[in-house]
């Protein structure tokens, strides 16, 4: 499967098996990965139980570089009064 694969699939979230080929890489070693230390990887990932998703939008624009990957030391942080709560 190719990255303009991806991109036409109407599916929300995609698989380790799926995206794969496109990080030529095999599926048990994204979904390892995705387990252990998911923000290793660069994109966003849902992990429940042992099920890995990737959201199909934000691993499309990882791959097309228009998310970057966070450096080390520069996690997001969010200040409460920025995740839309009052401060009283």
């Amino acid at each position: 499967m190719t990255l303009k694969d991806l991109e036409a699939l109407e599916t929300e979230v995609l698989t380790c098996k799926q995206i794969a080929p496109v990080l030529m890489a095999n599926p048990a070693t994204i979904h390892l990965q995705a387990m252990e230390c998911p923000e290793k990887l660069g994109f966003p990932v849902i992990v429940m139980g042992s099920r890995v998703k990737i959201p199909r939008i934000p691993f499309i624009l990882f791959m097309n570089g228009e998310i970057k990957r966070p450096t080390a030391g520069t996690a997001d942080q969010v200040a409460p009064t920025d995740r839309g709560e009052r401060t009283i």
